[in-house]
């Protein structure tokens, strides 16, 4: 499995700061709490990708599994 890759985007502009996290699925939470932290963030500003809820590795699913 590929690791997670994190970019971090800063505006020197505004001063605006943004973590991205790819690969993570919903581990990304856990990735970037501690960047969050030291980089002054506040967790109300967090937006979370589509992969988050698609759970497991982040990879799309391309099988559903129904039952009934």
């Amino acid at each position: 499995m590929a690791e997670p890759v994190i970019d971090i985007y800063w505006d020197p502009a505004t001063g605006e700061m943004k973590i991205e996290v790819e690969g993570a699925g919903q581990d990304c939470l856990d990735l970037t709490r501690a960047l969050e932290k030291l980089l002054g963030m506040q967790a109300g500003d967090r937006k979370v990708k589509p992969e988050y809820y698609e759970g497991g590795d982040g990879k799309k699913r391309t099988q559903s599994n129904r039952l009934g």
